[in-house]
């Protein structure tokens, strides 16, 4: 009973991570007082499961409703690198529990899962195929399904934005730390999933899946991030009257925590997909990114 409701908390806490940090104390309060009133009032431990489940959408629609609430965890990049990275070890101790990922981590120290994944992505491979064999195929079919569906999906303009944003060493080494910790969180869940159902193709699909909107994730993250320092913007304002979207400008403006930029960004029904302005503070010049 006790671990049942250590394990219940975790839950409520874990969808608290996403809460705006405003009423984040709040929210996890009542559900953890709630949950604490279910559990004595029943006896079965299936109606505080269900009732503790029921957190999850909660958590989602409150993100929702606030969309432009930054959450602490992430404002920073090293604690969204931390954030990621935590998540990815829970995930790897969770899969790590089924003898398959063992295996599989064992066999990659080798030199033959360099081989494999050499002669793979060449077209030369053959041979019978095994446990090692199935992640190299993974691996490669999520790197190209996810980078061949965000280019047909993105426009021009998005991809110039994308490009841009990775000009300088530090954004896009942040960038490509984003997607291995991400990555490592995506592949180990779909491993876990997968030994847990006893089907491949359920981690095939998690993994093609889950990184794809890794990638857009990591992608519209990083629009929002200060050029300078990699923090995320916040305290938007909105300027114009979106009543009259012919007559006036409209623009939310966002601004770095530090104080180097000023991020403008159109909000118009008549553009579909507006590009983002960045404009540095106490500087005429406008830098398109």
């Amino acid at each position: 009973m006790k671990a049942a409701a250590v394990a219940q908390n975790l839950l409520i806490w874990g969808c608290g991570l996403i809460i705006p940090s405003p009423v984040r104390l709040e929210w996890t309060e009542q559900w953890t007082s709630e949950a604490w009133y279910v559990r004595h009032a029943n006896a079965c431990s299936g109606a505080a499961w269900q009732f503790c489940l029921g957190a999850v959408p909660d958590a989602v629609a409150i993100r929702r409703a606030h969309p432009d609430e930054v959450s602490t965890l992430i404002r920073s990049p090293w604690a969204c690198l931390a954030f990621l990275s935590l998540f990815a070890i829970f995930a790897f101790l969770g899969a790590v529990l089924f003898p398959e990922t063992r295996t599989v981590l064992a066999s990659s120290m080798s030199l033959r899962f360099v081989n494999l994944f050499l002669h793979d992505w060449m077209g030369t491979g053959g041979g019978q195929s095994d446990v090692l064999e199935q992640q190299v195929l993974v691996l490669k079919l999520t790197f190209m399904n996810a980078c061949v569906i965000t280019l047909i999906s993105s426009t021009k303009d998005r991809l110039m934005v994308h490009s841009s944003n990775l000009r300088s060493w530090k954004s896009l080494t942040f960038f490509i730390a984003k997607l291995l910790a991400g990555g490592a969180l995506v592949y180990f869940l779909a491993f876990a999933a997968a030994e847990a159902l006893n089907n491949f193709a359920v981690q095939l699909g998690i993994s093609v899946a889950g990184f794809i909107l890794l990638l857009r994730w990591s992608f519209v993250d990083q629009e929002k991030r200060c050029p300078i320092c990699l923090q995320r913007v916040c305290s938007p304002v909105q300027f114009g009257r979106p009543s009259c979207p012919l007559l006036s400008v409209n623009v939310r403006e966002y601004i770095c925590p530090l104080g180097h930029c000023v991020l403008q960004m159109q909000e118009s029904p008549l553009v579909e997909d507006p590009v983002p302005h960045w404009q540095h503070m106490g500087i005429v010049d406008n830098i398109r990114g």
